[in-house]
Order: C-alpha cells, then sequence, then structure tokens
C-alpha cells in the first residue's frame, strides 16, 4: 500500500498519535534552563584569547579578572560632590561584601577597584575623569562574561545600585563586559517574543490571502503548533546530549519550523487543490496530491538539512550549536509535511476550502488576476530566454559585486539600543574618558622561568621606550609607568620608589614568571583602528623582547584581543561552511535531478542572489546610518539562503519533470512556471515573513540579519526562480527527463 493511501486510511490514528506524543513530552519533560547556553564558550578552548585569560589566573590567582562590572556615576552639569565619590566607595563595598542572605562563593576571588583605591595617582587617577564630571568602581570577576554566574552577579549589582539612595541630579549606569552580555542577553530574549508574535501574525495573513479558506490556514498553524511543542521538548532532552538550547538556537530553530513546515504544507494542499479542482474524486485527489508533493518535500528537507548541517563543524559556539537545533527543524518540518498535515487535510476533505467548493469554482479561479499575471510572465520567459537571463544577470551584477567585496563589522556594543544600561554606561564613558578606557587591552609576558625584579624593570622600560609613538595607543600603564605614558617621567620613578612593593605586587605574579601592563587604546576596542593597533604592539613588543635577549611568550587579553579571535575564528567557519554546503547541496541536488549542469546553475544562481542581498542591505543601511553589516550577517545569510533557496528551485525542478513527459522544454518550462507560479511565490513570502520579523528585534544584527533573509527570500522567490532559472533551462535545453523516479511519479 503506498504512503498516500495509508496516510488517508489511518488519518485519525496519524493525528492521534502526534497528539499523545506532544502530550507525553509535555508532561514528563521538564521545562528548558533558560541559562543553559550561558556557561558555553562562545570561542574555542585553545583560542589565544581563552589561553590569556588562563595563563593570567595561574599566574595572577585572585589578582586575575576574567570579566568585569563598571558602574558609571556622572553629573552632566556640575563637578562630583565629595557624597558621591563617598558614595561610590560605599557602592564598592556593598558589592565585596555579601550580605547574611547571600552566598559568600558568588563573591569570592573578585577584586574592587573603587576611586579613592588608586587616590594616589593623584590626578591621573582613571577612575575619575579629567572633568571631575564621572567616576567609575569596577568590579573584576574571576569567571567568564558568558558564564551564569556572571548573569548572576550583575542582577546582584544592578539590585544594590538601584536601592541605593544617591543625590539628586547623579546619574548610574552598569556596564563591562559582563554587564554588556546580561543586557545583550536580556534585548535577544526580549526580540525573540517579539519575533515569534510577528511570524505567527504574517503567516495567518499570508495563509489567509493564499487561499481565502480559514480551515486551509488553519491547518498548517495547527501542525506547526503541535510541531513546536514537539521539538522544544526534544531540544531539552538533547541537552544530555551536550546540545545547547539558549536563545540564538531557540529562535532559529522556531523561525525555520514555522517557515519550512508551511512552506511544505503549502506544497501538498495546492497540489490537493490543484486535482479536486480538475473534477477529481476527494480521495483520489488526495492520493494524487501526497504522491506528486512527497518526492520534493523530502528532497527539499534533505537538502536543506544536509547544508544547515554543515554548521555542526563550526568551531565558533553560536554557529556550533545553532546547527543541530535548526536540522531538528526543518527534519520535523519535512516529516509533519508528509505525515501530521495530510492526515488533518484528509479528516476535513473538500471543506478545507470552504467557502470555495473546488470543481465547480475552478473556472473562476482558473480566470484570476494571479494566475493571468503568472501565464503572461511564463509565456514572455519561455518566448525570450535569451534576453530576460542576460538582463536579470546584469541587474544583479552590480549589487552581488558591491556584496562580494563588503568589511564587516565586530562591534558588538553598538547592537544594544540606547535604553540599556550597559549601553547608557558606554556613552558616559565615551563623554569622559578616551573610548578604550573600560576596554583596555592586557598584555601578558610569561618567561619560562623566574627573573629578577630588576630584569623586569628594565625589560618594561625598553617595552615602554618602543611602544612610545605608536598609532592609536592612548595610553599605557606598566610596571615603570604606573600613572600612566601621559605623567612624568619623575612622578612615575617616585611612584616606584616610594610604592615599589606596592607597584611590582601589582605588574610582577609572586613568582616572577611574568609580567602585565594595560594599553588603552585611542579608539573603540572593537573597531578595526583597534585591531589594528594591538597587532602593532604585539609586533613592536615582540621586538623589543628579541632586542633585549629576554625570553618570553605574548599574551593578549580584554575586548580588543577577543574580538580579533573572534574574526579569525568566524571567517575560518565560514570559507569551511560555505565551501561544505556548497559542496554537499550540489552533490544531492545533482543526485536527485542528475543534471550536473542544471544543478550547478541553480547553486550558482542562488549564490549570486545571497551577494546581492548582501548588497543591497548595506546600501539600505548605510543610508540609516550604520557604520557596516554585523558580521553574524554574512555567515547566516549565506548558510539559510543556498540551503533554503534551493526548495524553490526543487520545486520548480520536479513540477518541470512531471510536464517533460508529454511537452518539449520551452512549453514544459512554461506550465511548470505557471502552476507553481502561485504556490512558490505563497511560499517565498512566507518564509520572507518568517525569518524578516526579525527586524522587530531590539538588537541592530538581529535586525540586518532579519531585512537581509527577507529580502533574499524575496529575491530568490521572485527572480532567481521565475527568471533566471527557467530562461536558463529553455536556453541550455535542460528537459530533467533524468530526474530520480520518485520525485515525479505518473498520474494514475
Amino acid at each position: 500500500m503506498r504512503i498516500s493511501a495509508t496516510i488517508f486510511r489511518f488519518r485519525w490514528r496519524i493525528v492521534a498519535l502526534w497528539l499523545g506524543a506532544m502530550a507525553a513530552l509535555l508532561l514528563f519533560v521538564p521545562q528548558a534552563d533558560p541559562t543553559a547556553s550561558l556557561t558555553r564558550d562562545l570561542l574555542p578552548a585553545d583560542s589565544p584569547f581563552y589561553r590569556a585569560l588562563d595563563e593570567y589566573a595561574e599566574r595572577f590567582g585572585d589578582k586575575s579578572g576574567k570579566s568585569e562590572i563598571v558602574v558609571v556615576l556622572e553629573r552632566s552639569d556640575a563637578l562630583l560632590a565629595p557624597r558621591d565619590l563617598s558614595d561610590a566607595e560605599e557602592i564598592g563595598r556593598r558589592l565585596i561584601e555579601p550580605t547574611a542572605e547571600e552566598d559568600a562563593s558568588l563573591v569570592r576571588d573578585t577584586t574592587i577597584r573603587t576611586p579613592k583605591s588608586l587616590e594616589a595617582m593623584g590626578s591621573r587617577n582613571p577612575l575619575i575623569s579629567t572633568d571631575r564630571k564621572a567616576a567609575m568602581v569596577c568590579l573584576f570577576l574571576p569567571y567568564k562574561d558568558t558564564s551564569s554566574d556572571a548573569v548572576h552577579m550583575v542582577d546582584r549589582v544592578h539590585a544594590v545600585v538601584d536601592a541605593y539612595p544617591f543625590a539628586a541630579g547623579l546619574r548610574t549606569a552598569i556596564t563591562g563586559s559582563a554587564g554588556f552580555c546580561r543586557d545583550y542577553l536580556l534585548a535577544h530574549e526580549r526580540s525573540h517574543d517579539k519575533t515569534l508574535t510577528v511570524t505567527v501574525v504574517a503567516i495567518i495573513v499570508v495563509l489567509l490571502l493564499v487561499y481565502r479558506a480559514p480551515l486551509a490556514a488553519a491547518i498548517p498553524l495547527v501542525a506547526i503548533g503541535i510541531l513546536t511543542a514537539i521539538t522544544t521538548k526534544l531540544t531539552v532532552l538533547g541537552q544530555g546530549l551536550g546540545l545547547s538550547t539558549g536563545t540564538a538556537e531557540r529562535l532559529f530553530m522556531l523561525l525555520l519550523l514555522f517557515g519550512a513546515g508551511v512552506d511544505y504544507s503549502l506544497l501538498f494542499i495546492s497540489r490537493y487543490k490543484e486535482y479536486l479542482g480538475a473534477g477529481w474524486p476527494t480521495k483520489k485527489a488526495f492520493i494524487l496530491a501526497l504522491d506528486t508533493s512527497v518526492g520534493a518535500i523530502a528532497a527539499s528537507a534533505a537538502t536543506t538539512a544536509a547544508g544547515l548541517a554543515t554548521l555542526c563543524l563550526a568551531r565558533f559556539g553560536v554557529f556550533r550549536d545553532v546547527g543541530p537545533a535548526i536540522v531538528l527543524a526543518l527534519l520535523a518540518a519535512g516529516f509533519a509535511s508528509v505525515s501530521l498535515v495530510p492526515a488533518l487535510a484528509a479528516i476535513v476533505g473538500p471543506k478545507l476550502f470552504w467557502p470555495r467548493r473546488e470543481g465547480r469554482d475552478q473556472q473562476a479561479s482558473n480566470g484570476s488576476r494571479e494566475d493571468k499575471l503568472w501565464k503572461s510572465l511564463a509565456a514572455y520567459v519561455t518566448r525570450r530566454p535569451a534576453l530576460v537571463l542576460l538582463l536579470t544577470a546584469a541587474i544583479l551584477a552590480w549589487p552581488a559585486w558591491q556584496g562580494a567585496t563588503l568589511s564587516w563589522s565586530y562591534d558588538a556594543h553598538s547592537s544594544l539600543p540606547a535604553r540599556y544600561s550597559a549601553s547608557r554606561g558606554m556613552d558616559i564613558v565615551r563623554r569622559h574618558w578616551s573610548v578604550g578606557e573600560i576596554s583596555q587591552a592586557r598584555v601578558l609576558v610569561v618567561s619560562p622561568c623566574s627573573q629578577p625584579v630588576e630584569e623586569w624593570i628594565s625589560t618594561a622600560g625598553q617595552i615602554v621606550a618602543s611602544l612610545r609613538g605608536t598609532a592609536g595607543l592612548s595610553d599605557l600603564r606598566g610596571l615603570t609607568t604606573p600613572l600612566g605614558l601621559h605623567e612624568s617621567g619623575l612622578a612615575s620613578v617616585a611612584a616606584l620608589l616610594l610604592g615599589a612593593d606596592q607597584v611590582q605586587a601589582e605588574f610582577i605574579s609572586p613568582d616572577r614568571r611574568a609580567m602585565w601592563f594595560s594599553a588603552t587604546l585611542e579608539n573603540a576596542p572593537q573597531s578595526p583602528e583597534a585591531m589594528a593597533c594591538l597587532d602593532q604592539i604585539r609586533s613592536v613588543t615582540e621586538q623589543a623582547l628579541a632586542k633585549a635577549a629576554f625570553p618570553a611568550q605574548l599574551h593578549f587579553s580584554g575586548a580588543t584581543a577577543e574580538t580579533m579571535d573572534l574574526r579569525d575564528v568566524t571567517q575560518s567557519d565560514f570559507r569551511r561552511v560555505s565551501i561544505l554546503s556548497l559542496a554537499v547541496i550540489l552533490v544531492i541536488v545533482a543526485a536527485l535531478l542528475r543534471d550536473v549542469p542544471l544543478s550547478v546553475f541553480m547553486v550558482a544562481a542562488t549564490v549570486v542572489g545571497y551577494l546581492a542581498t548582501l548588497g543591497v542591505t548595506s546600501w539600505v543601511f548605510g543610508l540609516l546610518g550604520s557604520s557596516g553589516l554585523d558580521w553574524e550577517v554574512e555567515v547566516f545569510l549565506f548558510i539559510v539562503l543556498v540551503a533554503v533557496g534551493q526548495d524553490y528551485n526543487l520545486f520548480f525542478a520536479v513540477r518541470l519533470a512531471q510536464e517533460s513527459r508529454s511537452l518539449d522544454v520551452a512549453a514544459a518550462t512554461n506550465r511548470a512556471l505557471v502552476h507553481t507560479g502561485r504556490v512558490i511565490s505563497s511560499c517565498g513570502v512566507i518564509m520572507a515573513a518568517t525569518l524578516g520579523s526579525m527586524v522587530v528585534g531590539e538588537i541592530k544584527m538581529l535586525q540586518q540579519l532579519g531585512f537581509a533573509l527577507g529580502l533574499g527570500m524575496l529575491i530568490d522567490t521572485f527572480v532567481v526562480r521565475p527568471l533566471l532559472l527557467p530562461t536558463f533551462i529553455v536556453v541550455a535545453r535542460r528537459t530533467i527527463s533524468k530526474a530520480a523516479r520518485f520525485l515525479h511519479p505518473p498520474v494514475e
């Protein structure tokens, strides 16, 4: 018995099995841990940045701040009053001393820096701005900013600061690397909720416009609702296998679940509607619809999942963890679209399209304005294929070239809205300090053996002398310059002599094997200029050590060093994932269609659409004042467009293979374009609305990615699939006559 006949016969049992599975998972699987993704490392464990943190922790023990929380206090219209500075000290005391109700381990091994703790530096005190209008209290944490402990500590700091009775007119904000991560996570969670709301509304509207039938719109949504509950619980079970269920994973999983699930459902429902309209009995129309669509759905889901699965090979934590979640979503959507959705449709029967009655209303349907539009387009495309192909390629060429030559932004700080505390704190810092003051680059010099203090002082002096005048370097604090580069040499020498023990204990490790100094950069810590400056600092320091014949290794930490590692890892991931995904998709498509030239063109056309999307997106956000596209847009846009974009190409190719049995290439292409025009366009609009819903997010990266994904799906739907692909098929005379048989079974 064929699968279509089996599903029709056991439709009630199939729905009952799905509902039973959902009920069992909801009853017996606990809720997801919202902090599960916080403890993961985004960078590989062997990255230079993490090695620097570990090395510093080993050498300096409880002084090793792996992340920091910065409380900023500001008076915009007056100097800080003595009470303000006294309040800063009291805040510092409350932050470092847990109450009787609190767990003391949370603040263990933390280091506090208040303005008074550095008062020996006088006017060069880095925790008080030179205009005396702002001050900072810095809490250095012994755990990474992405950890749950860091989030809990930031929440504790917010509670202390929010409850403190500051004098009127004093502004406060909480920032630093840990503060930023906590606010970024909060903004991501809020964006997640807004995005899903917009997605559901958009899908309902599009489905109602497509079918003008409430039941036809409701069945895919009911199926996706059941599927969402099941897959969400499956990801919770997957935590035991190391799968992550963080905000990013849930967001992409649910968006692709909604988008792909509705798309695959539309393909079957449209074929069902077509056969009912042709006069077939209900059961036969159902069987024919599922027989002629199940192959395309299965092939599309498998191809897309295989392409997206290459993300699992990435080294960057978010890419690697998103891979399994979205593969699960796509496979589940495909399975539900050939089992649960057909079973629900079989139960409802022809009433699925109420208030219209297919067959009786078919003549009116054939005369619709939309059908006439697709017939006119198909006739022109197949009549003038070479002209349409050249014009379309020429239109895409300029934005595609722009997209291929983009530079990427790694400035995550600017991605947060101004209403978040971490963003407000950064704005205060920029108004009163050098932009790099809050995120200094720390340079750790580690010797293979213990060195005399005098040797460290001599080496530090040579490094400082070499670094003076380095472009982009604002200040340098270390063993021989405890007050900074801009303080007189005599003042630094005096500080070194009068407080020698204190200075040496600060900058030299207890085992005398390591020394550190901090570099304040003139540019934002995540900017290209800051990264170029840190590269120069590395080169100059290595040369100074070589000239002094001092054996040592250099390690760099701080926001700039982390961003440089992030850039290197993600660019390496993109090269690896893009090549692998293209190869995997090409092999699968070629195996399905058994037409290598057409398969190569399909994949290449999708890549051109991706590049054109990047070009247009960069123009739009440039006009809106953005300094560049976020680096995450490059990877996620590529992997989704190239993988999901093949769905619509395969839908069209499968219909072409079916029509090619009795028609020549031009006529078969014409007929395939007419019959798939409405359904594939509806699928593309739904996917564009689903993925594009991220534009309502609060984070700039999500806004850019949502716009790019929505635009990319529309370009793929209304340019690549109806223009580039059909014209190439006609010009190159690709009949797809040898395509895999299960994709286009004969209609009997």
